[in-house]
């Protein structure tokens, strides 16, 4: 069974979607109560990094995925899900995340298109394992510097495609969007995360 946090921040219905058709039995969590039993949690997410750990606080959700992390569940964070696993971002004023990476969120430079939306190659370990390509929607990114940095893709600068560090995954592009590869990545966390 996975955990597919609900906290009005992600896009629920394709990522469950996807899970369920790799295999996986799927349980909405909208509420701390909702994380018992679950060994694998998967925290989505489209919009802004403030608004969505501040609904993650409001939910009581965010003490949830801190004791989850803490009693060493396994976590896949996708997109904004991944961001909310740094330490900081500038999106919209300065936040902190849950600090699982020591990461900086920053908008991605001027000299690209922003937001970056569409397919780019990823290459890396971790959840990529090896080279991909991913359909990416996003402004703000992690440098493929930063702490727990995996796999990394280019958009105007090279940036972080996927972060690992043990049971925690994270992945700034959208596998249930991104064809037999993302699924792939799906069902390798849903087995073996």
């Amino acid at each position: 069974m996975i955990g597919l946090i609900d906290y009005d921040a992600g896009n629920l219905f394709s990522v469950r979607r996807a899970l369920e058709h790799v295999g996986a039995s799927v349980r909405l969590v909208g509420k701390p109560s909702d994380m018992r039993g679950l060994d694998r949690v998967v925290l989505p997410g489209v919009g802004a990094f403030g608004a969505g750990i501040a609904r993650l606080h409001e939910t009581g959700l965010h003490d949830a995925l801190m004791m989850h992390l803490h009693e060493e569940g396994a976590l896949l964070g996708i997109c904004l899900g991944m961001q909310l696993l740094c330490r900081t971002s500038t999106e919209r004023g300065e936040h902190v995340g849950l600090g699982v990476f020591d990461a900086a969120v920053e908008r991605l430079p001027d000299t690209g298109t922003v937001p970056h939306m569409g397919w780019n190659e990823v290459s890396g370990s971790g959840p990529v394992d090896g080279t991909m390509y991913a359909y990416f929607a996003h402004s703000y990114y992690i440098s493929a510097t930063a702490d727990g940095v995996v796999a990394t893709s280019t958009h105007s600068v090279p940036v972080a495609a996927a972060m690992q560090r043990d049971r925690v995954w994270g992945v700034q592009f959208h596998p249930e969007k991104s064809g037999p590869a993302g699924l792939a990545l799906l069902k390798r966390f849903a087995e073996t995360a």
